[in-house]
């Protein structure tokens, strides 16, 4: 017989939570696991999890990764890790990085492997599901996720979105003859100005960094 995982596009076995994966499929069959349209979403959705471990927990060995992963109230979680790492060529207590393509690569496939017997699918497929969730075989570390998780990378976004829309203001004698006549101090419109823009650039970055940690971006 077919494994659940296998049957439901679920290779990680994930449970149902509040998440909104991307790629769900729209038949939710099963009262405890997801379904997912195709394989390549439910690896994307492994992947992604796996990448938040680093994230918000900073889970950095396969011990950690896998004890969070499959909890030792349901799972012999020793034999997990011991197998995982024997696929992966890793000690347990090993460093690895979930947010570089090689790391995370050989955790999906040991994953995929012990939670369903086997591991059926194409590199084509495991890669393509890696590509969705941000990780590409061509970086040491996603941009993606060093962009949203790199709080100088946020705070230049900021800046600069409020540092070009100064650049403009002055840049355009006509508007500035306009507020000298209207003896209104041209200093405050443009910092009036920088701080909407900075405020409507922090509220983009903030919400995309929530929706893509959630699944959904």
């Amino acid at each position: 017989m077919t494994p659940r995982g296998l049957r439901l596009n679920n290779p990680g076995n994930i449970r149902k939570t509040s998440d909104r994966w991307q790629g769900l499929a729209k038949e939710q069959a099963d009262p405890s696991f997801f379904t997912f349209q195709s394989p390549v979403w439910g690896i994307r959705a492994l992947a992604r999890i796996l990448v938040n471990y680093a994230d918000d927990y900073g889970l950095d060995t396969s011990a950690k990764i896998i004890g969070r992963w499959a909890p030792v109230v349901e799972n012999n979680t020793e034999a997990y890790i011991q197998d995982v790492c024997n696929r992966a060529d890793w000690m347990p207590d090993e460093t690895v990085d979930m947010q570089t393509y090689e790391d995370c690569r050989k955790m999906v496939l040991g994953i995929i492997h012990h939670e369903n017997g086997k591991q059926p699918y194409s590199s084509m497929e495991i890669d393509e599901g890696l590509k969705l969730a941000g990780i590409v075989k061509s970086s040491s570390k996603s941009a993606t996720v060093a962009a949203a998780t790199d709080p100088k990378v946020i705070a230049a976004s900021v800046v600069g979105t409020a540092t070009v829309a100064q650049q403009v203001i002055g840049s355009i004698s006509g508007v500035w003859d306009g507020i000298n006549s209207l003896g209104i101090d041209p200093r405050y419109i443009m910092g009036a100005f920088g701080l909407c823009a900075a405020i409507v650039a922090s509220w983009f970055v903030i919400d995309w960094i929530k929706r893509r940690r959630s699944g959904v971006a």
